[in-house]
């Protein structure tokens, strides 16, 4: 009986290299592709992170800006009221002390 001859190895696959080269070139691609994508929705998410956040600084500015001017009022008012009853109180204070140091020498004068 004759025996086959193996095959030669050139000819094991089935497909040319040639062949072989451009699947891998078209994967190659595919792949870029996906890359490609997933940076852009990347870059889209943090575009949208960044518009949000400068949406909100200038929202925060303007409330800062009137938080400001409530705090400048309210502050003006604690200022008035400091001044207006600031002076009065060495007076109230030495009348508390008058009073208790009488009651006092009183308690221990009986």
């Amino acid at each position: 009986m004759l025996e086959q001859a193996a095959p030669c190895h050139a000819h094991r696959s089935a497909r040319p290299v040639w062949n072989k080269q451009g699947d891998r070139l078209i994967a190659a691609q595919a792949a870029i592709g996906a890359v490609a994508a997933a940076v852009g929705e990347e870059l889209a998410r943090h575009r949208r992170c960044h518009q949000h956040l400068h949406a909100n600084r200038t929202r925060y500015a303007r409330d800062i800006g009137a938080d400001a001017g409530e705090a400048g009022k309210q502050g003006r008012a604690d200022q008035e009221l400091i001044q207006e009853f600031f002076p009065a109180m060495p007076r109230s204070i030495s009348t508390s002390i008058e009073t208790l140091s009488k009651t006092v020498d009183g308690l221990w004068s009986r």
